[in-house]
């Protein structure tokens, strides 16, 4: 198989931006050690292990982490394989609605391995204008999709510049602030959107309930109920108070995100499947019978199981990622979603993390940069 060698996430961030898409316990810091080398990755990953790790409990304990490596890129697929004809670089139209295809350029298989490399996109530019965080709290006493007496921290990310009332994609962020899966995006964010490389976005945090897991790993639309119905106008109402800010949170599905790790990965993938999200980043996601119910008797677990393949391709782009040291089962979990994706033709990329735990911070802050401009590849940007 031919290959392409990229040698730090930097610069495959540059070659995809000239072609513009757990458990209750901490995460790591990304402090550990490792090898280093560079690898290429065939379809489902290569072969992980427990490596180690603690005993999980609900769905496990956070894992290792290192400080670099390189990138082995397997080729990602052809440009083929259904609807129309693809133009020159891959991408293709639909012939009907106007909505672009980007093509499959950073699609497909690949490895990192530790110790990994903090991404140079981690450090703002000098004279780059950030983004505000508007930090708030929710009452659990005052919800109705997950009633409770417990207290939600919540926060929203608005660009730089942004003009109140104009309509503005977002992500919406699992775990975002207890396990820092906002501040592992914001960085790259302020730096990218002043380049012009990813399109003016806001994010939407929040953290779980005392009842994490059931939020998380229930395999139904309810999670997204909550989002559409409480969450979303709540960070709404908060901009507009705390930033005087019309937050316009676009309704188009193409200009959604839901992104976490763990139980948060797996619901970020519910949240595409029964919801209006097709912009999905998942880390060490949780594919596992962990929240069953009579119509989902294997939980997560059902969509290498059956939803994938047993359903008509929807209009997702997914990113998957899994360590050689993630929770036992895990990574197989992973490998097992990638090539349903893969088989049913997806827009998806698996990045395997050698060396890495669950939920690992150092191989994060290594490929994200990079997997946000694959994420959001045929969004339109508005310079």
């Amino acid at each position: 198989m031919a290959t392409r060698r990229f040698h730090s996430a930097f610069v495959m961030a540059g070659a995809l931006a000239a072609n513009v898409g757990c458990s209750d316990s901490s995460r790591p810091s990304g402090s550990g050690s490792g090898s280093g080398g560079t690898v290429i990755v065939p379809p489902g990953g290569g072969n992980g292990g427990s490596g180690g790790q603690p005993a999980p409990t609900d769905d496990g304990a956070a894992g290792q982490s290192g400080s670099g490596g390189q990138v082995m890129i397997s080729d990602a697929g052809d440009d083929t394989a259904g609807g129309p004809a693809p133009t020159p670089d891959g991408s293709r139209t639909d012939g009907g609605s106007g909505v672009t295809d980007p093509g499959t350029m950073g699609d497909g298989d690949f490895m990192i391995a530790a110790p990994f490399q903090r991404a140079p996109e981690y450090t703002v530019a000098a004279g780059i204008k950030r983004g505000q965080i508007v930090s708030f709290t929710m009452n659990g006493a005052d919800s109705k999709v997950y009633p409770g007496a417990y207290m939600r921290k919540a926060a929203v990310y608005v660009p730089a510049d942004y003009v109140s009332g104009t309509e503005i994609p977002f992500m919406v962020a699992q775990d975002g602030l207890q396990y820092g899966y906002l501040s592992d995006i914001v960085p790259i964010l302020d730096n990218y959107i002043a380049a012009g490389t990813l399109p003016a976005m806001a994010v939407v945090a929040a953290d779980p309930s005392n009842s994490r897991s059931v939020e998380y790993d229930t395999v139904s639309d309810t999670f997204t109920r909550f989002v559409e119905t409480e969450l979303l106008p709540e960070a709404k109402k908060q901009v507009m108070t705390q930033a005087q800010l019309d937050l316009n949170l676009t309704s188009d599905p193409e200009g959604r995100s839901s992104y976490g790790g763990s139980s948060g990965g797996s619901c970020a993938m519910v949240m595409g499947w029964f919801g209006n999200y097709h912009r999905i980043l998942t880390i060490s996601g949780s594919f596992r019978p962990l929240q069953t119910s009579v119509m989902y008797p294997m939980g997560a677990a059902e969509f290498q199981n059956r939803l994938i393949a047993g359903t008509p391709i929807k209009p997702l782009r997914v990113f998957l990622e899994a360590g050689s040291m993630d929770m036992p089962g895990w990574k197989v979990a992973n490998d097992q979603v990638d090539a349903a994706l893969a088989a049913k033709g997806y827009h998806r990329r698996y990045v395997f993390a050698q060396g890495a735990g669950h939920t690992d911070g150092g191989a994060i802050h290594q490929f994200m940069p990079e997997t946000l401009l694959w994420l959001w590849r045929g969004y339109p940007i508005n310079k």
